[in-house]
This record gives C-alpha cells, structure tokens and sequence, in this order.
C-alpha cells in the first residue's frame, strides 16, 4: 500500500518567496538611505508586519491556531522584554537605544515593532536546523548559531541605517561583542522553547514547515544587498552564504528524514 505524504506548502508558493527575496536584495542594492520623512515609521511597521506574516501563518497553521498562537505571542513578548531590560541595562546586548525611524516606542524603551521583528529569525533558524540534523538538542544549537549569523548580517546594517545604536560603540560596524554573546545565549534559549513547544509535531511530521522561513530569508535578501550598497563588506560573506543555504531549502523544500519525511512542495 502506497504511503500518504502529507502537503504542507505547494512548490509556487516558495517559488514565490524565492522571487520576493531577490527583489528585497535588489531593493537593497538601490536603497541609498532609511527613516527619512514623517510618513517613515508608518512605512516601516507595515514593511515588518509583511515580512513576518507569512512565516506566523506557517507556524500557526503547522501547530494549531491555539498552539501555534500562544507560541507567536510568546516569542514576541519574550524577545522584545529582553530587548527593554538591555535598554534600560546593558544586559544581556549592551546599553543601546533605539531612534524614532521604527516607530513609536512602548514605555519609551522599545519599538512596538520589535514584537513582529525577532520572531521571523528564529524560525527561519529553527527552520533550517530541524533540516540540517535530526537531534533535538543539536537543532536547539543550530538554530542558536543560525540566529548569531543572522544577527552578524542584520545589526550591522541597521545601525548604519540609523535603526539603534550602542552608547559604546564596538570594533564590528558599531556594534559591540556583548551584542553577539547576548545573541548567542537568549537566541539558544529561544530555541529551547521552540523545540520542546513544537515535539509533537517535530515527531510527527519530522521538519518545521519551510514557509516558516520566508521572513527570515527576506530579512537576510534585504539587508545584504543594503550591505553591498553602502561597502560594508565584511557582513556580506555571512549574507551570502545563508542565502545560499535559504535558497537551497526554498528549492527542495522536502523534509530529508526518512519516511517520517514531509513534502513542503
């Protein structure tokens, strides 16, 4: 009897994610500067709510609407608390503070933004991790490394961007290695979370749903081609090299374990 392959994605839509990241890459390369004018912050929150809705749908349709709901809000509230305790106290990212371009700021501390902002990185973290290996402790790892290459692309050109910067300035573009540390460490423990919530549904159908990465992706597309346009070369490399690996996953998006394997196409 022929087994059943559960169809989580059809191939045009990552086809169609393919194609948005190399237009925010080009967007990138063609874009000279950000927060200018007052209509800005407005522009900028709904540009983040676009990149970061389809890989929330994903997630909440892969584990229930109630699950997969209470996990978004989670890794929302969670990160961006982390994000106000480190404003107001250097810990764990170092004292920095964000400008106006992303909006109104919540207590004045953080951008409401920041809520829809770190979540699509983690799971395109996570994404690439539950397909690179099988170990659930080692896809917790991954995933953190993953986060920490992102963010070695991401803050880089944001803080040329003018997004936040540090009050102390570091050696890589402005941003300091307790950054990274921080980076290291929460984004390993948002991972824990995101693996022990999801187990049941990792057990079952082997990989996290690749539409989970389309923001992630995006977000990597977008602020690489920044980079190359404004010769901040250093952070291209690491760019690069995970829209390779994103592209790759976008182009076989099938699960790689076994006959647990499911088809993302």
């Amino acid at each position: 009897m022929k087994k059943s392959i559960r169809t989580l994605h059809r191939p045009e839509t990552t086809t169609i994610v393919l194609f948005a990241g190399v237009a925010l890459f080009l967007a990138g390369l063609a874009v000279v500067r950000f927060g200018e004018g007052p209509a800005y912050p407005a522009v900028s929150t709904v540009f983040i709510l676009a990149i970061a809705l389809p890989p929330y749908a994903a997630i909440v349709h892969w584990l229930s609407w109630r699950k997969g709901l209470a996990l978004v809000a989670l890794l929302s509230l969670l990160p961006a608390a982390v994000e106000g305790l480190a404003v107001l106290t250097g810990i764990p990212y170092g004292h920095f503070s964000y400008s106006a371009a992303l909006g109104k700021l919540i207590a004045g501390v953080v951008p409401r933004t920041v809520l829809l902002a770190y979540p699509p990185i983690l799971f395109a973290a996570a994404t690439i991790a539950s397909r690179t290996v099988r170990s659930g402790p080692a896809r917790v790892l991954l995933a953190g490394a993953i986060g920490l290459v992102i963010d070695l692309v991401f803050d880089p050109a944001a803080v040329h961007a003018g997004f936040w910067a540090w009050d102390v300035p570091g050696a890589y573009y402005g941003v300091p290695l307790q950054n990274f540390i921080g980076w290291a460490v929460t984004g390993t423990i948002y991972a824990a979370i995101f693996f022990l919530v999801a187990k049941k549904e990792l057990a079952r159908d082997g990989c996290i749903p690749v539409m989970a990465l389309a923001g992630g992706f995006w977000t990597v597309c977008l602020w690489t081609g920044y980079l190359i346009a404004h010769g901040l070369y250093l952070p291209v490399v690491p760019g690069i090299l995970l829209m390779i690996m994103m592209s790759y996953i976008l182009i076989a998006p099938s699960c790689p374990w076994g006959e647990e394997a499911v088809s993302a196409g």
